[in-house]
């Protein structure tokens, strides 16, 4: 077989354009499979990229039906708009938007204040005063307090409610009240008259709601009779506390003066008694001396008179001693002697003879 033509010294294989680039086609043939292995690799890595994605985002989204209720506080849950139940505090959960909904209300434990100004108020006697009224309510039934409609037909709420029924009750409580009376101490009464009547009130339309405190903290008088009315209540509010101030000093008296009564009655039984012990002494002696002046008169009359004597003499400073004929016969002075004791021995006295008695 000849391989080269005559006339040329060329080999047929070398000739690029008849002869196939077979490391080129080998090369080509690897790019093609590899970029068809890239994108199935990618397309798997972003097939599990979307399944860790969706479990990821249902548990967020579960996550956001997760509230909490602080201590005296209410929550409210919905499903689909209807309400469902109240929760107490603590961690809750509810069905997340949009298929659920929860509401947190405020200080239902601890109530509030629902605080309403009068201008004019009308009272007993023809006058006008000013007023600033406070009702205490705490929440009974929150579903009824929220969503509970009193009067349908006009569409009121809870709070237009205890409005209303507080005008009525104030204006009938203060109408039935002096002026004199309202700006004094009868300002409590008239608080309890009103807190009396929205409870009676409550009960024919139930919102949900309880009054627990009704209280007056402002009551003025008109301009011209405010001074006057200024201090007739300051006059009164003095006067109450020189009453609890004397109440005071008698309840500290009181207990010292049936103490000091008591020792006084304790001393006066203790000194009847002694008396009674030194009577009956006085009496045992009296019947020693009877018996012994029975037995010997003369001798138990000239004890007795010297004894009595002795006693005399001897708490006087100077004795004298004179005769029938009125001449001294003995003058004894015992003012430079020295003082005795109570319980020193009695001086020794000499005792005149019957015949010098004086």
């Amino acid at each position: 077989m000849v391989w080269k033509e005559p006339g040329k010294d060329k080999d047929p294989w070398e000739d690029s354009q008849s002869a196939p680039d077979l490391d080129k086609f080998v090369g080509d043939l690897h790019k093609r499979f590899s970029g068809l292995f890239r994108r199935r690799r990618r397309g798997r890595q972003r097939h599990r990229l979307l399944l860790w994605l969706v479990p990821a985002a249902l548990l967020g989204w579960l996550l956001t039906g997760c509230y909490v209720v602080d201590t005296g506080d209410r929550g409210m849950e919905f499903l689909l708009g209807r309400f469902q139940s109240v929760t107490a505090p603590g961690l809750h959960w509810h069905a997340p938007w949009p298929l659920g909904a929860a509401q947190v209300m405020a200080d239902v434990d601890q109530g509030a204040d629902y605080v309403r100004s009068y201008n004019t108020l009308l009272t007993a006697d023809g006058d006008v005063v000013t007023a600033e009224v406070a009702v205490h309510y705490r929440i009974t039934d929150l579903p009824q307090y929220a969503f509970g409609d009193a009067s349908p037909a006009e569409g009121a709420g809870a709070a237009d409610v205890l409005g209303n029924l507080t005008d009525a009750a104030v204006s009938e409580a203060v109408a039935r009240t002096k002026m004199a009376e309202l700006l004094g101490t009868g300002a409590d009464g008239v608080a309890s008259a009103v807190d009396a009547a929205l409870s009676a009130a409550l009960e024919r339309y139930p919102i949900g709601i309880e009054v627990t405190r009704v209280s007056f903290t402002k009551v003025a008088a008109p301009a011209p009779l405010a001074a006057a009315y200024g201090a007739v209540r300051q006059a009164e509010a003095e006067a109450q506390q020189e009453s609890d101030a004397a109440d005071a000093y008698a309840a500290d008296l009181l207990p010292k003066a049936r103490g000091e009564a008591d020792a006084r009655v304790e001393a006066a039984k203790a000194y009847a008694a002694g008396l009674v012990k030194r009577a009956e002494g006085d009496a045992a002696a009296f019947a020693d001396v009877l018996a012994a002046y029975r037995r010997a008169p003369a001798v138990t009359r000239e004890s007795l008179y010297i004894s009595t004597y002795e006693q005399i003499l001897g708490q006087v400073d100077r004795v004298v001693v004179m005769g029938k004929d009125g001449h001294v016969t003995l003058a004894l002075d015992k003012s430079g002697l020295p003082p005795k004791g109570p319980s020193g021995p009695k001086p020794a006295v000499k005792t005149p003879s019957p015949t010098g008695r004086p």
